[in-house]
């Protein structure tokens, strides 16, 4: 895969967001800062001035996400003085990670579960429906 490493500058202040992603999604990714979300600190960048220049520094060619990551964290560390980043990549790497790993764990946890539920309700349901009909039929002295 492609990937780039990016970085989001005014000539307002010398403060400087970085940031990677692939290259297909440079555009999207680059359009989700100008949003200002609030979950990114780009933000403080795009509130000082709204006409940040977005400018790619690296272009990589990767097979694995750290790859690109790595080359994310290099001009982090290179500009540490600057950056407007508060976590390094490879905290978000391996919240990834983690993410993914909890996600397949409980994919087959919540399946069963959702099963379970499914045919206790269903269960629940003709007991009370039978119930229902018996006092009924014991009502019309059928029963």
């Amino acid at each position: 895969m492609i990937g780039v490493v990016y970085k989001i500058h005014t000539p307002k202040t010398e403060k400087i967001y970085i940031g990677s992603c692939q290259y297909e999604l440079f555009r999207n990714r680059t359009n989700n800062h100008r949003t200002i979300r609030k979950d990114c600190n780009s933000r403080i960048l795009f509130q000082i001035d709204k006409d940040c220049e977005i400018t790619i520094i690296e272009t990589i060619e990767y097979t694995d996400d750290r790859e690109l990551l790595d080359r994310e964290q290099y001009y982090m560390d290179l500009y540490r003085d600057i950056i407007v980043n508060e976590r390094n990549t490879y905290s978000r790497y391996n919240q990834q990670e983690r993410s993914r790993k909890s996600y397949v764990k409980n994919i087959e946890k919540n399946k069963n579960r959702n099963k379970k539920s499914n045919y206790e309700n269903n269960i629940f349901y003709r007991k009370s429906f039978c119930n229902k009909c018996y006092e009924y039929l014991k009502m019309l002295e059928c029963y």
